[in-house]
């Protein structure tokens, strides 16, 4: 029988699992848990409730997280993580795209228009309010998008067109958080609107510019999650 790393004992007496998404229960607990924050305010949904839906006991969500809030934490972590990896596999299809703003916008209107993530974007601003913390993860995955595109520009890019491309990346992203914070639960989210406005944001300091191909990305800073 596999064994489980484990730590020390916890509050509640027990000894915790260190989480991975390698874990099988630890694994249906994130999607499962993910699924019902996007239909449910984070505030009013119980540590019960994410131990039902994920099929596991409220004793084997303790030996995974000390509260509600640390598999909050975790839950968001891995879901920008995982839209980083998406963005970043979307770039080769973006630097060879003659319509590059379009491109750039149909790939992040794609992530925000899923359920899933637009109920993590709105869980990580809400719970930013408190705890600046608790984004941390959104912030991070936002600065790597705009660092992405800003380094794709050609080596002769002047510092004023990267600057306006990044502010234009960032406002982009403003506008998209308004639209899933603002959009009542649990009604699905229409983003065709948006496309056009970010698209016209985009056009400016992208212009004609033909991009270079973007270098690999490293795994970022933000993946401590220690396996079992």
């Amino acid at each position: 029988m596999a064994k489980h790393a484990r730590k020390s004992l916890g509050k509640r007496g027990r000894h915790r699992i260190l989480v991975s998404l390698g874990e099988t229960k630890t694994l249906k607990l994130y999607q499962e848990g993910v699924y019902l924050l996007a239909q449910s305010d984070f505030e009013q949904i119980s540590v019960a409730q994410f131990s039902k839906v994920a099929g596991i006991s409220v004793g084997a969500f303790y030996v995974r997280f000390s509260d509600k809030d640390a598999f909050l934490d975790f839950a968001t972590l891995h879901t920008f993580l995982t839209a980083q990896q998406g963005f970043e596999r979307a770039s080769a299809s973006i630097v060879s795209n003659s319509q590059l703003a379009a491109a750039v916008a149909d790939t992040l209107v794609a992530q925000f228009a899923s359920e899933e993530f637009a109920g993590i974007v709105r869980m990580a601003v809400k719970r930013g309010f408190s705890d600046l913390k608790h984004r941390e993860s959104f912030d991070l995955y936002r600065s790597f998008v705009v660092d992405q595109m800003v380094e794709i520009l050609p080596a002769d890019s002047d510092r004023n067109q990267k600057a306006e491309l990044a502010i234009a990346i960032q406002a982009s992203f403003g506008i998209l958080t308004d639209a899933v914070i603002s959009w009542a639960l649990p009604a699905p989210l229409s983003l065709s609107g948006y496309r056009a406005t970010i698209v016209k944001l985009l056009s400016a300091p992208l212009g004609k510019t033909k991009l270079r191909k973007s270098k690999s990305a490293k795994e970022p800073a933000q993946t401590r999650i220690k396996k079992v």
